[in-house]
């Protein structure tokens, strides 16, 4: 599913790419776009260092920006998307646990908009936050075959926050970034139980390394 969503809108883009002539989005006071990307999610836990690794999910979405300055190329860039994360951990008891997060996310960055690349080029590094609500989301244990809401009782918190950098590549209306997030926010409930752990601190936050493609108008 993940690669025909890729194919989809990367076919999606370049047709529109090529309908747009020279009306480029750098060109514009404003604009919006349309984003799809994949996300390498972990959870760091504090305190606690379990056999783990990354999950693989999506995010897609929409974005606006608008320039916050009449002297120097600085853009506000708030979006909606939805973004999937989460982990693979081994627990204590030796028993493999996915966790799947999906989460409507709202992302708020500052972008410094570089065009002396080319006439229809330009490069956006980005600093900014994100705040997310969990909308849904299973946690698996393969051992014993068991499915749980993942912000089910004494799983995870339904809000998350945190920092976002990255960098972005536009060309004329194709547009591409890497981003980086750190959570700030525990997501685990006081009672959380889902990966089996008896000393558990209760500190959990999430990390995100997201590829993502799309298009401006």
């Amino acid at each position: 599913k993940m690669r025909k969503l890729l194919s989809v809108l990367l076919m999606t883009i370049l047709c529109a790419t090529a309908t747009q002539a020279q009306n480029y989005y750098m060109n514009e006071d404003c604009y919006w776009g349309v984003r799809l990307g994949v996300n390498v999610g972990n959870l760091a836990f504090d305190g606690l260092e379990p056999d783990k690794s990354s999950h693989t999910g999506l995010n897609f979405g929409v974005v606006y920006g608008m320039p916050v300055s009449d002297d120097m190329p600085i853009y506000f860039e708030p979006g909606l998307l939805i973004t999937a994360k989460g982990v693979k951990v081994e627990s204590s008891h030796k028993q493999e646990i996915k966790s799947r997060l999906t989460y409507l996310e709202i992302p708020v960055v500052f972008k410094y908009r570089f065009e002396e690349v080319s006439e229809d080029v330009c490069v956006e590094p980005f600093f900014g936050g994100f705040f997310a609500m969990g909308i849904g989301g299973k946690t698996k244990d393969f051992d014993n075959r068991v499915k749980r809401n993942s912000f089910g009782s004494g799983a995870y918190e339904h809000f998350d926050a945190g920092i976002r950098l990255g960098c972005g590549l536009g060309y004329r209306n194709l547009y591409a970034e890497m981003s980086y997030d750190w959570g700030l926010a525990n997501i685990a409930q006081s009672n959380f139980n889902y990966l089996g752990y008896d000393s558990f601190d209760d500190t959990i936050r999430t990390r995100c390394l997201t590829l993502s493609v799309g298009l401006n108008f």
